[in-house]
């Protein structure tokens, strides 16, 4: 029986979400509480001070001195009209007035930490999305490594067992050795590639800019990605004039145009075959280089490019980075 695993990115977003609201709800409820508590407090005094106005006023009526209740009830006041004693207007002001002062403190401080509060789910809601994507792309690079190096070791082991459990003839020796020899060399730029493109993303990658023909490079690409683009059934073409140069550093070059070629032919392969074409323009003292391929398209590229899709067709186009040489 096969078991449905919830991905654990996605469970610590539900924990996470569920947290934020209970704690949503607890700064909700402890500022309407301390509203309460304000109102009922005030309601206390009032009702305190009333009393002492009623007591008062018991007092004068039973003939008692109104100079020595002014000293004792320094909150109340001697109405002129009917002489009743009642809660001086200022108290009463006083006190709704630090009612409404600590409903203030309680707003402000329950709305400062809500807005910490989301700021910080928002931080760990973009970092979990983050390592899903990560993780996601790891997984894809794994998948396409793994893929990669299985034709190249295939055909290095189905070479050596010719040799080992056979008698080839001094011709198909050489031709096995020339094989062998050549797969090696696909199995060193494949680990030069990955090695170069993890350097440049992690920027520990020294550039050291010189003057780079593209068109130069764009064959040399052409020529190391011919035996996949074979295997896969794709074509590979360069459409780069002569003379367009660039003031950059040629190894970061030729793994940008080597990662382009690379991604086109897989998506140009696995829509059954096609063609790749890379382009160059100079515009506004940059040049654009532009891998295009009729393939399926895909969600990333494993280098720094924009992707557009319009139906089954797919372009990646790369800024070159540096500037164009005059």
């Amino acid at each position: 029986m096969r078991i449905k695993t919830l991905d654990h990115t996605r469970a610590l977003q539900v924990g996470f979400l569920f947290l934020f609201l209970v704690a949503v709800g607890q700064v909700t409820w402890w500022i309407l509480d301390q509203a309460s508590y304000a109102s009922e407090v005030r309601t206390r005094l009032t009702q305190l001070i009333e009393a002492d106005a009623q007591a008062a006023n018991r007092f004068l009526e039973r003939g008692g001195d109104p100079a020595a209740i002014t000293v004792l009830f320094t909150h109340l006041l001697r109405d002129p009209a009917s002489g009743e004693l009642m809660i001086h207007p200022v108290v009463l002001q006083s006190i709704e007035e630090e009612r409404r002062r600590r409903l203030n403190q309680y707003g402000w401080e329950g709305a400062f930490f809500l807005v910490v509060l989301i700021g910080g789910m928002a931080v760990l809601a973009k970092a979990l999305h983050q390592d899903a994507v990560l993780r996601r792309r790891q997984r894809n690079f794994l998948a396409a490594v793994s893929h990669e190096f299985k034709s190249p070791l295939a055909s290095l082991q189905l070479a050596a067992e010719t040799l080992a459990f056979r008698d080839p003839t001094p011709g198909d020796r050489g031709r096995l050795s020339e094989r062998m020899l050549h797969d090696l060399k696909r199995l060193q730029v494949m680990v030069s590639n990955i090695l170069e493109t993890s350097r440049i993303e992690e920027g520990r990658m020294a550039l050291a800019p010189e003057r780079v023909t593209l068109a130069e490079e764009a064959e040399s690409t052409v020529e190391e990605c011919q035996v996949a683009a074979t295997d896969h059934g794709v074509r590979v073409e360069c459409d780069i004039a002569e003379g367009l140069a660039v003031n950059a550093d040629p190894v970061a070059v030729r793994t940008v145009l080597r990662n382009l070629v690379d991604n086109a032919v897989k998506a140009a392969g696995a829509a059954g075959g096609g063609k790749v074409v890379i382009g160059a323009a100079a515009r506004d003292g940059f040049v654009d280089v532009t891998v295009s391929d009729n393939g399926i398209g895909s969600d990333s590229t494993s280098c720094e490019a924009s992707l557009s899709s319009a139906g089954a067709r797919s372009q990646r186009t790369a800024r070159a980075l540096a500037r164009e040489r005059r």
